[in-house]
C-alpha cells in the first residue's frame, strides 16, 4: 500500500499517535525541568501532564480530526472526562497483568497502552471531537 493510501486511510490515527508522542516530549520536559527546579515530583508530574493534555485536546481538535465548529466548552469537558476515564482504565489493567497476571510492570504498560490508544482514539473521534449534528447523546 502507498503512503498516500495509508494516509487516506489511516490518516487520523497516524496523527493521533504522531500528537502523542508530542504530548510525551512535552510532559517528560515540562517533568524535567520543573523537578531541575526543585519542585517535589508528584506536583511535577500534575503539572507536566496536565501540558500534554492541553496540547493534546488542541492538536487533536484543530488538525487530527478538524473539528471546529462544535462548542470548544463541551468539547474540553467530554475531552477531560474520556482522559479521566481511560486513565481510571489503564491504572485497572496494569494492576490486572501485573498484580492478577504476574506480568513484567512494563510489559503491562506496553499491553495497557496499545489499548488504551484504541479507547481513547474511539472515544475522541466518535464522542469528543464529533461533529454536534452527528454526536448521539
Amino acid at each position: 500500500m502507498s503512503a498516500k493510501a495509508l494516509l487516506a486511510r489511516y490518516g487520523q490515527f497516524i496523527k493521533f499517535n504522531l500528537v502523542g508522542l508530542l504530548n510525551t516530549a512535552i510532559d517528560f520536559v515540562v517533568f524535567s525541568l520543573l523537578v531541575g527546579l526543585g519542585v517535589p515530583y508528584l506536583a511535577s508530574q500534575c503539572v507536566s501532564y496536565g501540558a500534554g493534555i492541553v496540547n493534546s485536546f488542541l492538536l487533536n481538535r484543530s488538525w487530527t480530526f478538524r473539528e471546529r465548529q462544535g462548542a470548544r466548552g463541551a468539547q474540553a469537558v467530554r475531552f477531560l472526562l474520556l482522559n479521566a476515564v481511560t486513565l481510571g482504565l489503564s491504572l485497572l489493567l496494569l494492576y490486572a497483568f501485573k498484580s492478577g497476571l504476574g506480568l513484567h510492570p512494563i510489559a503491562a504498560k506496553v499491553i495497557v497502552t496499545i489499548f488504551t490508544t484504541l479507547v481513547n482514539f474511539a472515544g475522541s473521534k466518535l464522542w469528543v471531537f464529533r461533529a454536534e449534528g452527528k454526536r448521539g447523546g
